[in-house]
């Protein structure tokens, strides 16, 4: 067998593989920002039984200017409390400044790890921000570095101003809440639990707080006297909330929700969730609690903990709430969508953000802006003053049209040129050619011997 028809034949299995490998693919995208590669399969969402929205309002293929300045997913966004700022956390390490416009102030750099949470001080003067590296750092609103705090042993996974702004909490995964003065000295270090703290709050008077971990919550003084520890969840504690009125603390954990008293006392327990609940939000006016999970549904509660409604429009987990101001609207946020709701658990308007995973959302304190951040770096500002929450179809246009000062997506620089998607081919390694193994000669057989006939018998004599 020849060389050259070797290599044939290893091109053609080499082909055959290739087939195997991009069988049923039918769509290859590449989408930069950062660096970002999704590949999209074959398979219909309605082969999934999924229910298209009726209320389909905004796509990001119809968006224009959409750009990227984060260079990784945006963990946190949070509005200073006049609204005229928005303050964004990012895994690239770094916190930038919006205007409510979407034009970039400043670009805080510092951390030397992916920054996990912000918060503005109750005046609007100082953003703390908290990061993987154990460090919390101080800001003023103009981007100037104030402080540089350390002293935990662990990512710093929350930070909380009080209500008085005087003093800073910031929970950690070693397990400790420490209190810091404005200026970032360290006031006491609260020990008590044995897992990770994900999250605390202050109560609205500021004279208490509590702090949720993988055990337990806890509720301290803000001189940081431990009160009680609440006791009965069987999984960790994701989120914390106390009422407007400072009266009742909910907590999230596992498929259930409690309500507590202000003294510990536990009230109810809220069943119905068949997955984990990410977020609880109490209305302005307290009378309602939402919940979201990841079973794709929002639940509405009294504040005794009676089931009002149910909403299940989403088609992914619901990772995220918000109650508008004014108590008529509800915003929700899953994978792939925003929706809005009226109090009263009616459908108003779905925005599709599919495929760009929503991360955070946030709603200006007046109401009048809606922002939600991407797991791909994108901060995205809905002007609703356009068209406020009413009960009709938002057009696009109001959404995308350039002229507005309000685009889809926050100004940044171009994108890079998308380079060619290599081909298959060029992503195998070569397979080495395999060198024909030498054919052995067979042995010439001796000759076979030649085998005589008898003589024939002497004829007899007559």
């Amino acid at each position: 067998m020849s060389k050259q028809k070797l290599n044939q034949d290893n091109i053609k299995k080499k082909q055959r593989q290739h087939q195997r490998i991009i069988k049923g693919l039918v769509k290859c995208s590449v989408f930069i920002s950062g660096l970002v590669v999704t590949l999209f399969s074959s398979i219909d969402a309605s082969s999934q039984g999924r229910d298209t929205p009726s209320r389909i309002v905004y796509e990001p293929s119809k968006q224009v200017n959409n750009q990227s300045d984060h260079r990784g997913q945006v963990n946190e966004i949070v509005f200073s409390p006049d609204g005229k700022l928005l303050a964004s956390a990012s895994t690239d390490k770094t916190v930038k400044l919006w205007t409510r416009e979407g034009e970039l102030v400043t670009t805080l750099s510092g951390h030397q790890a992916p920054v996990l949470d912000l918060v503005f001080s109750p005046d609007g003067k100082v953003l703390a921000s908290a990061s993987w590296d154990q460090a919390v750092k101080l800001w003023t609103r103009e981007g100037k570095l104030v402080a540089n705090i350390s002293g935990h042993q662990g990512m710093v996974t929350k930070v909380a101003f009080s209500p008085d702004g005087k003093l800073l909490a910031s929970a950690s995964a070693d397990k400790t809440v420490k209190l810091w003065t404005r200026e970032g000295e360290l006031v006491t270090t609260l020990s008590g639990h044995q897992a990770p703290v994900l999250d605390l709050v202050f109560s609205p008077d500021g004279k208490v707080f509590t702090s949720g971990s993988l055990d337990n919550v806890k509720l301290w003084t803000r001189e940081g006297e431990l009160i009680t520890t609440l006791s009965g969840h069987q999984a960790p504690v994701l989120d914390l909330v106390f009422s407007p009125d400072g009266k009742l603390i909910a907590s999230a954990s596992g498929n259930t929700i409690k309500l507590w008293t202000r003294g510990g006392t536990q009230v109810t327990t809220l069943s119905g969730h068949q997955g984990m609940v990410k977020k609880v939000v109490f209305s302005p006016d307290g009378k309602l609690l939402a919940s979201a999970s990841r079973d794709r549904t929002v639940k509405l509660w009294t504040r005794k903990g009676e089931l009002v409604t149910t909403l299940s429009s989403h088609q992914a987990p619901v990772l995220d709430l918000v109650f508008s101001p004014d108590e008529k609207s509800l915003i929700s946020t899953s994978y792939g969508a925003v929706i809005l709701w009226t109090t009263r658990g009616e459908l108003v308007t779905t925005v599709l953000t599919d495929p760009f995973v929503v991360s955070d959302m946030v709603l200006s304190p007046n109401g009048e802006f809606l922002a939600f951040a991407t797991r791909f770096g994108m901060v995205n500002l809905w002007d609703l003053r356009l068209d406020g929450l009413s009960e009709q179809e938002v057009p696009i246009r109001r959404l995308i049209s350039p002229v507005r000062p309000i685009q889809a997506t926050l100004e940044a620089p171009p994108l890079p040129s998308i380079p060619p998607v290599p081909s298959i081919d060029e992503l195998l390694p070569p397979r080495p050619l395999q060198r024909p193994r030498p054919i052995p000669q067979i042995p010439k057989l001796p000759p076979r011997p030649q085998i005589l006939e008898p003589p024939s018998p002497p004829t007899p004599a007559n």
